[in-house]
């Protein structure tokens, strides 16, 4: 637990369409489709921060220049070269999550670039807005409880079979208030019942607000039981900071700043990127 960032040789992510891309530096609705992973906020490794492209690769390789597993330009998991160690996919929910976890497992294990043994790695996990836009379609699979087991699983299996290594959990955001986020077209609004349409009925968004801080406390309960604790080479941190994050308003509308978001109104854009890349590094050097 005294890892400090010049120690990291390999950096992973694993998650939903937000950690594959989708979204990020796009333009128009079409662009939104396609999987922009070398500038993810807690993967992608294209350019620098001086360019800037700013995500927590790029934070990491100015103490640890040598680091390996970054994602690199627009690719799916299919792409290995590109994609390297994020094996996030789009539609991606909670019980996916153990899979994930096997695939970045065998990946990293046929990579002869990498000492797996000894290289300590920083793994990243943001996973659940898919959980949340289908609670009210189908409460049991989406439940917290089903939230924690199968994050259960998938960091079990990476204390057994991936020493030296640092997980960052960052929390599932509050997803509501994208209801709010419109514009006069009316487009956004039609995007909302398209992705989620969870969200359209107050009753819908006060019980996704609530299971989303179901996963919150679930996950906090689970992380500081101590069960990932029991080692030097392996833990396990919840990073909490996006648990109540609201959008910014636009002091020019009196809005949701619409910049946080891609043209369909629901992706992150690459201003939010780059955000919660601060986030995250300020809350791994504070922690």
């Amino acid at each position: 637990h005294e890892l400090r960032p010049a120690d990291v040789k390999i950096i992973a992510a694993l998650g939903d369409s937000i950690t594959a891309g989708h979204g990020v530096g796009a333009e128009n609705l079409i662009a939104v489709v396609s999987q922009n992973r070398g500038e993810v906020w807690s993967h992608g490794g294209d350019e620098s921060l001086e360019f800037p492209v700013i995500t927590l690769t790029n934070v990491i390789r100015k103490f640890s220049p040598a680091v390996r597993g970054y994602s690199f330009c627009g690719s799916t998991t299919l792409n290995v070269r590109k994609s390297a160690f994020n094996l996030a996919e789009a539609g991606a929910r909670n019980v996916h999550l153990p899979q994930q976890t096997e695939d970045l497992i065998a990946r990293m294990k046929n990579d002869t670039t990498i000492d797996y043994q000894n290289d300590w790695k920083v793994v990243t996990i943001l996973l659940g807005g898919n959980d949340l836009c289908g609670y009210c379609k189908n409460e049991e699979s989406n439940s917290p409880e089903n939230y924690v087991k199968n994050f259960q699983i998938a960091l079990d299996t990476m204390m057994e079979e991936m020493p030296r290594t640092f997980v960052n959990v960052k929390v599932m955001l509050d997803t509501t208030p994208l209801y709010n986020m419109t514009d006069d077209s009316g487009w956004c609004d039609f995007m909302h019942e398209q992705f989620c349409s969870c969200l359209m009925t107050e009753d819908g968004r006060s019980e996704m607000r609530n299971v989303q801080l179901g996963y919150y406390y679930g996950m906090r309960d689970l992380i500081d039981s101590g069960r990932y604790d029991v080692s030097d080479s392996f833990t396990v941190v919840l990073q909490p900071h996006l648990r109540d994050q609201k959008p910014f308003i636009d002091p020019t509308t009196g809005r949701y700043d619409l910049s946080y978001v891609s043209p369909d109104c629901f992706h992150p854009s690459r201003v939010a990127h780059e955000g919660f890349a601060f986030m995250i590094w300020n809350m791994m050097v504070s922690n």
